[in-house]
């Protein structure tokens, strides 16, 4: 690419000279001299190997391929100068980033998010949506929302909520069936599996088995590789999804979801709010981090 494109200075003079039609002009509006303009186009024509004018005695015209050219240039041109005006516009104001894995930044970051706005006035918000946690925790993101363990050595750590789980389903799953008393009910159920690449997520194997029942022996008949996939097929009533509360309590309030057994699995994770170590959190990430905490203090004491 750095051998096509030619020396700015000679596309500037190019795209002045042929708007105006005119050396003399696009001088005096880019405040040089009629012949530094001249030596620009020349240089622009002898590295295109094109006449771009055609010069008469005090005029000059664009040929055909000049013409062509230029209305490349001048879009060009257009295009640099607004992203130039957008890049420093971004500059004016605070913005906060925020790091997420798929299921959070889905099921609780989104749907709350205008608050969180609100909260934030005049603060740009980029959110940086990844199952891999390494791009979550990265130099360029302020604030983390991360499935864990409390222990992220480079990191503060506070946490949100911790990690309980319960089997649920939409409310129509059940329709015209008792429900099922037990883990144990659950095996032979229609289990919607996540597949991911995550070992301390837990799976159905392992809910059932810490609650002292077997695992289903049948294969699986619906697996898919995204946690807020895994939640929409159990609204639609495609069986039945480990639900992550936090994560999905807004759905089971809303009638979207039911608890099927009354004890969740509780672990020793949750979900943390993580920051990095070595800086202070900005005005805008403190005060999304002070936001999030008293909202989910809130949720608890409901």
């Amino acid at each position: 690419m750095k051998n096509d494109l030619p020396p700015f200075a000679a596309l500037l003079a190019f795209e002045a000279a042929g708007r105006l039609q005119s050396f003399t002009r696009a001088a005096e509006e880019l405040n040089v001299t009629q012949a530094a303009i001249s030596r620009q186009i020349r240089l622009l024509e002898e590295q295109l190997g094109r006449p771009l004018f055609i010069r008469a005695h005090r005029a000059v015209e664009l040929t055909g391929e000049g013409r062509a050219y230029l209305h490349t240039v001048v879009n060009a041109l257009a295009h640099l100068g607004t992203a130039t005006r957008e890049l420093k516009s971004n500059q004016q104001i605070p913005r906060l980033s925020i790091g997420a894995d798929q299921s959070m930044a889905a099921l609780w970051l989104m749907p709350r998010l205008a608050a969180i706005r609100a909260a934030l006035p005049g603060t740009g918000l980029r959110m940086v949506v990844d199952d891999n946690e390494q791009r979550c925790l990265g130099n360029d993101v302020d604030v983390a929302l991360l499935h864990g363990d409390g222990n992220w050595p480079a990191h503060e750590s506070v946490l949100l909520f911790p990690e309980a789980i319960s089997p649920v389903c939409s409310p129509a799953y059940f329709a015209g069936r008792n429900l099922p008393d037990s883990a144990a009910d659950l095996a032979d159920e229609l289990l919607i599996d996540l597949e991911d690449d995550h070992w301390n997520w837990i799976n159905w194997r392992q809910w059932l088995t810490s609650k002292g029942a077997a695992a289903a022996t049948h294969p699986r008949r619906l697996t898919i590789a995204s946690y807020p996939l895994v939640i929409d097929a159990a609204k639609r009533g495609l069986g039945l999804a480990l639900g992550w509360h936090g994560l999905i309590d807004r759905e089971i309030a809303a009638g979207h979801l039911m608890a099927v057994l009354p004890e969740p699995l509780a672990t020793p994770s949750g979900y943390y709010l993580l920051w990095h170590r070595s800086r202070q959190p900005s005005p805008e990430a403190q005060g999304f981090i002070d936001w999030c905490l008293r909202n989910e203090s809130n949720r608890d004491a409901r």
